[in-house]
């Protein structure tokens, strides 16, 4: 009939004051504002946890439950050796009254990161800053490695240690907490099980985003159809709110307006490209000056050309693709040098001279290839480097 147990606190609940509330059903406790045990009777378990939770509810706010690390010392790789932290030992016994030291380490580079253990559940990164290094452990830490671009900057906080081996010994840093203090761009363009790396991520978090409801049709069944926002304009561009949000973007936007008001001034934790393309994909070739000319030559010599009955004749034997005769035909057809009737084409002699760039069709299809260019062919990095600009361009401009 007799119970016993222990107790652990967080910051701003004093467990010995609010334990010694309860002195009438508790005979024996002991402890401190962190830490105590206790004995009590069986029968008063259930009135002692009833108290504690109210005293608790009285003094304790959601800030309170967010877990904080004091920080000691702040570091730079080159002040931790071994010396170092031999002599930061000699503070040694370590415990309640006297915590042991925890350092930070901030924007470091990684040199090296992967998870090890048989389930690869710990973490093991190498920090580099020109000819310093520092090895990293996280036991129970594997999961901050999704969250980490490969050669981001991080910011540790953790205990050091020494790590002798074959009798050599090595500065370490046992992993507490990470942090990367700037947005991430994550790539996976092209990648085929993307869908498994986004469900992964914080629902809560995460704001997936296409551009074309054709693309939401073809995640049925991924389960994240039904969280997707499709962009159609403007309008649903500047209402998006993606403060603090992982923005996933699914397919490729329109127009680089429309994705400059997605992206606006808004202080993005993380942004991931999928960037989705079917087969048949719109922006697949775009053809020269010379692919126009020689083809408006040879219709200046025919006069009139049936292009349903001909037109893949003509590809073929020009090694082009009929969507290529398609578009330089509709191009011609804006700027008046052809007619077309039936799908046979009539060459308008002593039409006005008039340059390409004339037709509504070829600036945007253009402008698309373009597009395409900078977001599906660039690297990661050359994209980094060019959202930065633009959100901070965006910034700006949003605030005035």
């Amino acid at each position: 009939g007799i119970a016993k147990g222990s107790a652990r606190s967080i910051k701003g609940f004093d467990l010995f004051q609010n334990l010694s509330e309860c002195r009438d059903i508790l005979p024996h406790f002991g402890g401190h504002p962190m830490a105590a045990g206790m004995t009590l009777n069986l029968e008063d378990v259930s009135a002692l946890r009833e108290r504690i939770n109210r005293q608790a509810e009285a003094v304790l706010t959601e800030e309170d439950f967010i877990p904080v690390q004091d920080v000691d010392l702040c570091c730079r790789l080159e002040d931790i050796t071994v010396d170092s932290i031999a002599e930061m030992n000699m503070l040694a016994p370590f415990g309640t009254g006297n915590p042991k030291p925890f350092v930070l380490v901030s924007d470091v580079k990684i040199d090296d990161s992967r998870k090890i253990g048989a389930n690869k559940n710990h973490l093991k990164l190498v920090l580099a800053d020109g000819e310093n290094k520092l090895d990293c452990i996280g036991f129970y830490k594997g999961a901050i490695e999704d969250g980490i671009v490969p050669g981001a900057k991080i910011s540790i906080v953790g205990e050091l240690s020494i790590n002798e081996w074959n009798n050599r010994k090595k500065p370490q840093l046992m992993i507490k907490d990470a942090a990367v203090n700037e947005w991430q761009l994550f790539d996976l363009r092209g990648k085929r099980s993307w869908e498994e790396k986004i469900l992964q991520l914080d629902p809560a978090k995460r704001a997936c985003i296409c551009f074309r409801e054709e693309t939401k049709a073809k995640l049925t069944g991924t389960g994240l159809e039904e969280e997707l926002t499709v962009i159609s304009g403007p309008e649903e561009a500047e209402r998006l709110d993606l403060e603090s949000r992982y923005a996933v973007f699914i397919d490729i936007p329109p127009s680089l307006d429309i994705f400059d008001q997605v992206i606006k001034g808004e202080k993005l934790e993380r942004i991931y490209l999928i960037f989705y393309q079917s087969d048949e994909h719109f922006f697949s070739t775009f053809p020269t000056r010379e692919y126009f000319k020689w083809y408006y030559a040879f219709l200046l010599k025919r006069g009139s050309f049936d292009l349903p009955k001909y037109g893949g004749e003509l590809a073929r034997h020009k090694g082009w693709t009929k969507d290529t005769i398609d578009f330089m035909t509709k191009v011609f057809f804006e700027l008046g040098f052809v007619t077309i009737e039936n799908g046979v084409l009539s060459v308008v002699y002593h039409a006005e001279k008039r340059d390409l760039t004339d037709s509504e069709t070829y600036r945007e299809k253009q402008r698309l290839i373009e597009l395409e260019q900078k977001l599906i062919y660039s690297s990661a990095d050359e994209l980094k480097q060019w959202l930065d600009k633009r959100m901070a361009e965006n910034a700006v401009a949003y605030k005035v």
